[in-house]
């Protein structure tokens, strides 16, 4: 436990699991206080839970209650029927038709880049985590929700060495209270992120009325703009519409970030990468035209190079399941 605690404040997450692993094989059990957990980093287990034995390997009373209080009963937090409602209501949206649009992000990208520029132009580094997890959440937002929280119109805040000082504004802007509410929210579980998603909610719900009174045949195309207007035509529970954008907002903005932050700090360690793949995406895309899915996948380094960098930092780590019979 000392070692886990050293790891988590010092470390990266999974060091001291790696380093049991090289000892005790992929696979072993370990005592926490009253419980007993196993690791396993065997890809054939894993792959196991996750697909082939997915109904064998659920996550728990323990699991769900200690999680219950940010992903509540959404997908990632659910077991059974439950998980079984979520990913029933959720999956119809996601098409291939959808998430081939890429103007949503091809023009936050352009933002996010106006703002690099700006800061490299008056000699100031630019801390790229950040800029990237505004990049996604704005994207992701926008996606799902219709509306984005644009936390990009905030700027971008100068790293820790920078003897330069953002204004007050910063801070205040009501995309930076979000943010920081959303961050609490994952570190500690806090009640402060509800707030920002009940007029979104409200929102979706009134609009849904609105339309049915005006036309009983009503089009599915209106309310299939967003993630959140399909959702309420399945359900007007507000628990379970918060949990599932809950879920889904941290899978949207999360797990893009975290493999866009690792492809730049791969890129900055093998420059030889780094030309490959711009010679790639110039020969496929061209200097300022936007990707299309068909370009997408004719970019194979690119995708080798995003599967690699995913292979080597993944932004999801299953969690270690208490022993158990199921």
């Amino acid at each position: 436990m000392k070692g886990m605690f050293e790891m988590m404040v010092n470390g990266f997450p999974g060091d001291i699991l790696d380093g049991w692993a090289g000892e005790q094989g992929n696979t072993f059990f370990f005592d926490k206080l009253t419980n007993r957990g196993i690791i396993t980093l065997d890809p054939d287990v894993v792959k196991a839970m996750l697909a082939t034995q997915f109904d064998s390997f659920g996550k728990g009373e323990e699991f769900t209650g200690q999680m219950d209080s940010l992903p509540g009963s959404g997908i990632f937090n659910a077991d059974g029927e439950m998980w079984k409602f979520h990913r029933a209501m959720t999956r119809p949206f996601f098409t291939k038709e959808r998430i081939n649009d890429f103007e949503i992000y091809s023009r936050n990208c352009d933002i996010s880049l106006a703002l690099a520029k700006e800061r490299l132009r008056h000699g100031e580094p630019i801390e790229f985590q950040d800029l990237v997890g505004r990049f996604t959440l704005d994207s992701a937002t926008e996606f799902l929700f219709g509306q984005s929280v644009q936390s990009l119109a905030a700027g971008i805040p100068y790293p820790p060495t920078s003897s330069r000082k953002m204004p007050s504004s910063f801070a205040s802007h009501p995309s930076n209270i979000f943010v920081d509410a959303f961050f609490d929210g994952q570190r500690a579980a806090v009640e402060h992120l509800s707030l920002g998603f009940e007029p979104l909610m409200a929102q979706a719900i009134s609009t849904l009325e609105q339309n049915q009174k005006i036309e009983d045949n009503y089009s599915e195309k209106e309310e299939n703009t967003n993630l959140l207007a399909h959702l309420v035509r399945h359900t007007q529970d507000p628990k379970i519409l918060l949990d599932q954008l809950v879920n889904l907002l941290v899978a949207g903005r999360d797990t893009t970030a975290d493999l866009l932050s690792f492809s730049m700090y791969m890129i900055t360690q093998h420059p030889d990468i780094e030309r490959r793949l711009r010679e790639e995406i110039l020969e496929k895309v061209g200097p300022k035209n936007s990707p299309t899915y068909a370009k997408m996948k004719d970019m194979k380094y690119v995708k080798a190079f995003l599967n690699e960098v995913l292979r080597m930092y993944p932004p999801v780590l299953v969690p270690s399941l208490p022993l158990m019979s199921h």
